[in-house]
């Protein structure tokens, strides 16, 4: 068996099936060289009994210019691809070759100390730890890789998986930051933490333990084709949706459009329902400490918000097992287009909440309304209205929190 050290000379292959020419070192073969079969450490034809239909294996054809031992069997006179040789190696004649190309001088993007493969960097380095080399992987020429870090030493630990793209698209399966992320190359993109997070690796504002961030500079789609879209929080905290994009000029596409920082909830061909259960389970000190019924809480208060009701010729409908409360600082106005009826003490206005009364128990008065009702107009005795509104979560917090905590709570 002969086994040679040569050069690369070209990889164009017009039969495309794994031939490149390569100039033999010591041979005065400049004007052809010699044509070098590719082989690989994996390999699979068709085989039915497998159910494998295609070929498939490993493909890595070395680069023009790159230094390969190749070998020629006594079966036959063809030259086969053996390894690709990623440094100086202890011959003569390879080094003065080396230096003659210049591999180990510069590339047009960057300067190379090395020619040992994804050492870019000393920090990127598979030596970048140790004097062992503890990073593997495979990389494309324009930058495509997928590279498996064991890289430690006592003072810092580099364990991971990464895929990377020509274009800077990239997969991370990080164990020390304890994270799998998922982006571009403009850093949009999907994070995913476990339990560790941020134990180890100084992180800034962020999902935290055990959680999952979804950033995009434009736009985000989520779509369920032909099922539910859920969004539970089981056992957690809160559930937000917020706009935070101020309604300036400067934030719009349009200068006159009005509509950034809207949110919107809309439904094509049924209804929105919006219900809570209001109830909490209220630990001491907070305990009766005011009166705090949950419920639903539309607030517009700010500047000059407005709530608007629109309402097809299915009405509008307000249901309420206790009192109704309207309080405005300037005129209420009623207009009708037929009749405007008020009715006290009705005996419709019962019924209804009575057949409620099992799964939603009050101790209040008027399920069953009193003999003798009232249309009280300029009451100068106003105990039926409401001083301040019914507190929400946020001010409630802020109550507990300000006025409310024990010292050393």
């Amino acid at each position: 068996m002969d086994i040679r050290i040569g050069r690369v000379r070209s990889i164009d292959d017009a039969e495309r099936v794994g031939h490149f020419i390569v100039d033999l070192l010591g041979e005065d073969r400049s004007d052809i060289g010699e044509q070098v079969t590719y082989t690989t450490p994996s390999f699979q034809i068709p085989n039915p009994s497998t159910e494998a239909n295609k070929f498939t294996g490993f493909v890595g054809v070395p680069g023009v210019g790159t230094y390969v031992i190749v070998c020629q069997t006594p079966d036959d006179n063809i030259w086969y691809y053996l390894t690709s040789i990623t440094g100086s190696a202890n011959y003569t004649n390879l080094n003065e070759e080396f230096d003659k190309l210049g591999i180990t001088g510069s590339s047009d993007e960057e300067n190379y100390t090395t020619t040992f493969p994804f050492s870019e960097t000393p920090e990127a380095s598979p030596y970048s730890h140790k004097t062992q080399s503890q990073k593997y992987g495979i990389g494309s020429p324009k930058g495509g890789k997928m590279l498996i870090s064991d890289s430690s030493n006592e003072e810092d630990l580099q364990y991971f998986t990464k895929l990377e793209s020509q274009s800077g698209k990239m997969a991370m399966l990080d164990d020390v930051g304890d994270s799998v992320i998922l982006k571009n190359e403009h850093g949009d993109g999907l994070k995913v933490t476990g339990h560790h997070y941020g134990e180890k690796v100084l992180v800034g504002p962020g999902p935290g333990p055990r959680s999952a961030s979804l950033e995009a500079d434009q736009n985000i789609f989520i779509e369920a084709d032909s099922g539910s879209l859920n969004a539970d929080v089981k056992g957690g905290y809160q559930l937000n949706i917020r706009n935070q994009t101020a309604n300036l000029p400067i934030m719009r596409p349009i200068s006159w459009d009005p509509k950034p920082g809207e949110v919107n909830v809309e439904s094509t061909s049924n209804s929105i329902n919006i219900k809570t259960h209001g109830h909490e389970y209220v630990l001491e000190p907070f305990k009766a400490t005011v009166d705090e019924p949950k419920g639903v809480f539309i607030d517009a208060s700010m500047f000059q918000g407005v709530v608007q009701i629109k309402a097809g010729r299915g009405g509008v409908e307000v249901w309420s097992q206790g009192d109704i409360d309207f309080n405005c600082a300037g005129s209420f106005n009623v207009n009708a287009g037929e009749n405007i009826n008020l009715n006290a003490a009705s005996p419709l206005a019962g019924p209804y909440w009575v057949t409620q009364e099992p799964l939603n128990p009050s101790p209040r008065r008027g399920l069953i309304p009193p003999v003798i009702g009232l249309i009280n107009l300029n009451n100068p005795v106003a105990y039926t209205l409401k001083p301040i509104p019914t507190m929400n979560n946020d001010q409630i917090y802020i109550l507990r929190g300000g006025l409310l905590v024990p010292p050393g709570v």
